[in-house]
């Protein structure tokens, strides 16, 4: 059984290491337990560098207090949710969609938080830019900037 667990363990850890998206696992304390090496890049540290830090000393005060207040409820519930909204990564401004998740323990206390932050920025800003002019999204995608936007989130990642 423990050579199955450590296998399970390393499929988990690889799909994380592999994610182009931000995942993250925050305590109770309000430090962070694990973060993969994407989302540590937008920290400006390696991920081992991370674990046991504060959350908050890493974010502008506004975004980390937006932050917290998610993460806080979702403690506080024990029910997943989605967060949209900008944050600030070494002083560049990006826009997340981020899902956190309670993680909990054998009597269904919630220990800490699973999030998956995704980069929208580029989206975001297309979509808001396309409302100013009062153009439907769907009509841009069908005129082939799709590909464009395609292109450039690759470049991005």
């Amino acid at each position: 059984m423990t050579e199955a667990l450590r296998a399970s363990e390393e499929q988990y850890r690889t799909l994380a290491e592999a994610a182009h998206d931000m995942i993250f696992i925050i305590n109770r304390d309000d430090r962070i337990e694990y973060v993969n090496s994407f989302g540590a890049q937008f920290l400006g540290q390696p991920a081992q560098k991370l674990a046991g830090k504060l959350r908050k000393l890493y974010f502008p005060a506004e975004t980390s207090q937006h932050q917290g207040d998610a993460i806080q409820e979702v403690f506080q519930t024990g029910k997943a949710i989605a967060v949209e909204s900008a944050n600030i990564f070494l002083e560049q401004k990006f826009w997340l969609s981020t899902w956190l998740v309670p993680l909990k323990n054998d009597s269904g206390q919630v220990t800490s938080i699973l999030g998956v932050s995704r980069d929208i920025t580029i989206g975001n800003g297309l979509k808001k830019n396309c409302g100013k002019r009062g153009i439907s999204l769907r009509n841009v995608w069908r005129n082939g900037l799709r590909h464009c936007w395609t292109a450039r989130k690759k470049c991005v990642y």
